[in-house]
């Protein structure tokens, strides 16, 4: 998954609500990287780039969902119209096993956003 965006995000119960509009913001807006990123060290822009020192990246996302693929696909579909790089991934995170296997086909990445006291990673 690495290689289209700077970095890759992790977002679980990305197929509604706040995780989906998470998911999208990551995707497709404009945020500021540390000065030096810790994995490549390479993302520092000059001020007269606009990074003012910071360095604007997108992320890849994985839009995790545990049940609703119609709905990880629309957040997905929505991220790629927008010119942003998604894919959906069903997990539930309260399953070991499946925490497990969606760790070890995404890593290495770069940020996970999850659910508070939701499984395991709560």
């Amino acid at each position: 998954m690495q290689g289209k965006a700077d970095k890759v995000a992790v977002v679980t119960g990305a197929s509604r609500g706040i995780g989906a509009a998470t998911a999208k913001l990551l995707a497709l807006e404009k945020g500021y990287a540390p000065t030096t990123c810790m994995r490549c060290g390479e993302c520092t822009a000059s001020a007269e780039q606009g990074g003012g020192g910071r360095r604007a990246c997108r992320y890849t996302v994985c839009v995790n969902y545990r049940s609703d693929a119609a709905a990880a696909a629309a957040v997905v579909d929505h991220i790629r119209a927008g010119g942003g790089h998604a894919v959906a991934m069903q997990a539930d995170i309260g399953q070991e096993a499946q925490v497990r296997r969606m760790h070890v086909q995404l890593y290495p990445y770069t940020l996970t956003l999850r659910r508070p006291c939701v499984g395991l990673w709560g």
